[in-house]
């Protein structure tokens, strides 16, 4: 992990625009407001509890209409369960969201306020 964080703070380090926050997906999601961005893009702990947290974390942080991205829908994990696509279709269980579509591997959510 160490060699990815040097990697972004390579790409990304000298953009004033970008802030590096290296915390745990709900600690971070803590430090913003709600309908603070317009997309996130979530790419972390697999585990199905993970994701279904990442997904109620940042939910409300991102505004009316904004975008969630999730990588690795069709990921299996070691027991060779979907466990990205059973949270995600947990969370939309849930939440009135209308639209979200997988798209190569990823899934895009518009947030629904």
């Amino acid at each position: 992990m160490d060699a990815i964080l040097a990697q972004v703070k390579s790409r990304f380090g000298g953009n004033p625009e970008v802030k590096i926050h290296r915390k745990k997906s709900f600690e971070a999601a803590r430090q913003f407001p709600e309908f603070y961005f317009d997309w996130v893009y979530i790419d972390g702990d697999h585990s199905y509890e993970a994701v279904l947290g990442d997904l109620v974390a940042w939910y409300p942080k991102v505004k009316h209409k904004g975008i969630i991205a999730l990588d690795d829908y069709e990921w299996h994990d070691e027991a060779g369960q979907r466990s990205v696509k059973a949270a995600l279709n947990s969370f939309l269980a849930q939440t009135k969201v209308r639209h979200a579509k997988p798209i190569a591997g990823q899934f895009v959510i518009q947030v629904e306020h």
